[in-house]
């Protein structure tokens, strides 16, 4: 299928063609905008060389319009009764990956306390006395 890559008006897809009082023919030509489908639906099928015309500089413009883009496939509709299928984990030996192993939290260890040693009486009495003259 053909996308459209530069706005023009195709003169040779005549979209009005009714005749005035004049006798004259006012014509009114299709106008196809980027991102379009060349050609458009309900329009004569173009002959090859237009095509190549048209994607090539050899035209009136002197620039290609249209460029050849690949269908894309329509997905096949999915049953109405049928569950969507989920995606398996992939298995450690299909990605080549080393099992993780889980890992429990583990709370840091607290060093043991010591026993708390007193000093005699008169060591106490004395520690304090020296501390409070800052010796």
């Amino acid at each position: 299928m053909y996308i459209v890559t530069k706005p023009f008006y195709d003169l040779q897809d005549v979209t009005k063609a009714d005749h005035t009082k004049d006798g004259d023919i006012p014509r009114e030509f299709w106008l196809y905008k980027v991102g379009d489908v060349y050609p458009r639906d309900g329009a004569i099928p173009p002959s090859e060389q237009r095509i190549a015309e048209l994607a090539s500089a050899y035209n009136k413009q002197g620039t290609p319009l249209i460029e050849w883009v690949e269908p894309e496939p329509e997905p096949e509709p999915m049953p109405e009764h049928a569950p969507e299928p989920t995606p398996e984990p992939a298995q450690p030996a299909e990605t080549g990956e080393k099992p993780a192993r889980e890992e429990t939290p583990v709370e840091p260890k607290k060093p043991p306390r010591k026993p708390a040693v007193k000093a005699p009486a008169k060591n106490r009495t004395a520690a304090k006395n020296a501390r409070k003259k800052g010796t």
